[in-house]
């Protein structure tokens, strides 16, 4: 039974829907492609992101200027999904559609796995890839092209439709990257209103924050946002582990806080935060990383993945992990240093994943005035 149960998560997350060999359903007229020539001059939405960080990160490797290159099409491609793309891509949903149905008509699933790719079909939750124009392919490995993309997808939290890790598609010329959403969003309606969604509630958040408290000074901004979410968002520990990988991936974006429902894992904290702050003029950064577990003698027995804030406040950098916070008590993990001692306060027992740039945090802890 767990061997079909895991084989169903694998195809959901990697089951690929390249242009090369996309089909449409015979039974539909498909409609006639749209325009997307604007595709190169549009304008970005950056919105809640923190690019400053990203780019200066990416100008420190080598092939900086190949990396920034993607980095810049992959800014632009979710841009253009979220706000210019007005196609239904029906020809890519009924593709992989189509697999699916395949795959339910043969001996290999028991009934279980069986029901629960069709509840997928019913309530469209599998993945399809979409492919926007390039000038020419990227000149990078696909190690390369994951290191950026987590770049991007940590300096971005405004995007939240493409929840699975693109795919990429290496020719003669080199990296085509593919972005991959949730089949329910093929429809531009969908799409559009749910990004006029979550922008309303903010809007309507930053009218809330506006009239609490004075927004000339940034700690009590800080102080606001990050008692708010503390208090509005739950950490779902059922989820974590028994949830499927797509719903898992969806309530790590900012949907945890502007979605149907208050649960989420560390990285829905961090990028509601990131998003938040950000929008009102603080420089904020989610940092991805493993929590380090010692015993009572010091020594290292486990390492947990997961993700915490770095937030700027006059001119120095300060670590703030929102997950373990509890809600209506006392904040532990705020606006904390590295301190002089690596072993005195939690966070300072974080490891950086992915060989990721960040600003150095301060030694010492925010001082409160």
């Amino acid at each position: 039974m767990r061997k079909y149960i895991f084989l169903l998560f694998f195809l959901i997350m990697t089951l690929p829907a390249f242009a090369a060999c996309k089909q449409a359903d015979e039974t539909v007229a498909m409609p006639e492609p749209k325009d997307i020539s604007e595709f190169d001059n549009i304008e970005v939405y950056t919105a809640g992101s923190n690019q400053e960080w990203a780019l200066w990160a990416l100008a420190q490797l080598d092939n900086s200027d190949e990396k920034i290159r993607l980095y810049e099409y992959l800014l632009r491609a979710h841009t253009f999904l979220m706000r210019y793309d007005e196609r239904d891509l029906l020809e890519e949903y009924y593709f992989v559609k189509n697999q699916w149905l395949d795959t339910i008509s043969s001996d290999d699933f028991d009934e279980d796995s069986l029901n629960s790719i069709q509840w997928m079909l019913d309530d469209e939750n599998w993945t399809i890839d979409i492919e926007y124009p390039l000038d020419r392919p990227f000149a990078l490995s696909h190690d390369e092209f994951m290191l950026v993309y987590f770049y991007f997808s940590d300096a971005n939290p405004q995007f939240f439709l493409d929840r699975r890790v693109p795919m990429t598609m290496m020719g003669e010329d080199g990296l085509t990257p593919v972005l991959g959403i949730p089949a329910y969003y093929a429809l531009a309606y969908r799409r559009q209103e749910l990004y006029e969604s979550v922008i309303n509630q903010f809007e309507a958040f930053r009218v809330q924050i506006e009239q609490a408290i004075d927004m000339n000074n940034q700690l009590y901004i800080v102080k606001y946002v990050h008692d708010y979410v503390v208090n509005s968002l739950r950490y779902n520990f059922e989820f974590a582990e028994f949830a499927s990988r797509q719903r898992e991936a969806a309530d790590q974006t900012i949907l945890a806080f502007f979605g149907e429902h208050n649960y989420t894992l560390c990285k829905g904290y961090t990028r509601v935060i990131k998003y938040m702050l950000n929008r009102l003029g603080v420089p904020t950064i989610d940092q991805a990383g493993a929590m380090i577990v010692r015993d009572e003698n010091g020594e290292i027995v486990d390492m947990v993945l997961h993700a915490w804030n770095i937030v700027q406040l006059e001119g120095e950098w300060f670590f703030m992990d929102a997950t373990w916070e509890t809600p209506g008590e006392e904040r532990m993990w705020f606006l904390l240093g590295r301190g002089e001692n690596n072993d005195s306060h939690f966070l300072w027992w974080h490891e950086i994943a992915y060989d990721m740039l960040y600003p150095e945090v301060a030694i010492h802890d925010f001082v409160f005035r």
